[in-house]
């Protein structure tokens, strides 16, 4: 969905963030990839034949109700752990998004894996290449939605306003009117000093933009006493996230601004310049 624009609006830019400012989303995706491979080379080495295969499948022998078989468990139970604990990890590497969903993503693949062994017995003989498989693809799939996640955020610049549009299962849409804009910071950290992408966050009068730092300090009788600084701080649906080239941006946003700024005081010159009519 794009901006809804006025009759005398123009859209001068849309925006989206750089894939980079998502790189922990696809890492979700190129996990799964990676253990794909790890995991079927594991299970082809000597060692594994030698070693791994007699101590697993001790521990799987109680497991068909679960797998269907000893064969399958002695290959799923070393690959569910491990999946479940990459999905914990994925848990802290996107904390700033929607991280249930990328620890759902590991927890349905376990499930549906589990499921599908459990229907169709064929596999069972293959456990360990049909795992690899499942979860190649699934880490394909888990890239191709870490980008749709990506692209569902949406900044635009016009003549008139900023407008800040989410669409992914919910939606979400800020607009500001540069007017109402008192400040623009730029946010960008050392890999975005790099590749030259960073965070633009809109500051406005309302409070639009920004956060709050507490610290605490002991004093008498045992009170504490908190002070809160303002910083600027939004989320990705409230500020141009992850941008390319975000101090340019910052320079246009401003050139706006201060356009805005200038016609709202030549308005207001004009309004105090009118003859007053007396009643």
């Amino acid at each position: 969905m794009n901006v809804q624009l006025f009759p005398d609006e123009k859209l001068i830019k849309k925006l989206h963030p750089s894939r980079l400012s998502f790189i922990k989303i696809y890492l979700v995706g190129i996990t799964m990839v990676l253990w794909a491979a790890i995991f079927f080379a594991v299970t082809q080495t000597a060692a594994w034949k030698t070693s791994g295969e007699g101590f697993f499948s001790s521990l799987a022998s109680g497991s068909t109700a679960i797998f269907g078989s000893v064969t399958a468990g002695t290959y799923a139970i070393p690959w569910v752990t491990a999946t479940l604990l990459l999905g914990v990890l994925s848990l802290f590497l996107t904390r700033s998004h929607r991280q249930w969903l990328t620890f759902a993503a590991f927890l349905l693949l376990s499930i549906g894996s589990i499921f599908i062994l459990r229907t169709f017995g064929a596999l069972r003989a293959v456990t360990g290449a049909f795992l690899a498989t499942i979860t190649f693809f699934a880490g394909l799939a888990a890239i191709l939605i870490a980008d749709f996640y990506r692209k569902s955020y949406r900044y635009y610049i016009t003549n008139f306003r900023i407008a800040m549009i989410r669409k992914f299962l919910t939606y979400n849409e800020v607009y500001t009117r540069y007017e109402n804009l008192v400040d623009i910071d730029v946010t960008v950290s050392v890999l975005g000093r790099i590749f030259s992408f960073g965070s633009i966050i809109p500051i406005t009068s309302a409070g639009l933009g920004m956060g709050a730092n507490y610290s605490g300090r002991g004093g008498i009788n045992g009170t504490v006493s908190v002070k809160g600084i303002d910083v600027p701080r939004a989320k990705p649906s409230e500020c141009f996230f992850g941008i390319k080239h975000p101090y340019t941006v910052r320079n246009e946003i401003a050139e706006y601004m201060q356009k805005s700024s200038s016609s709202y005081e030549l308005k207001q010159i004009q309004n105090e310049l009118k003859p007053k009519t007396t009643p």
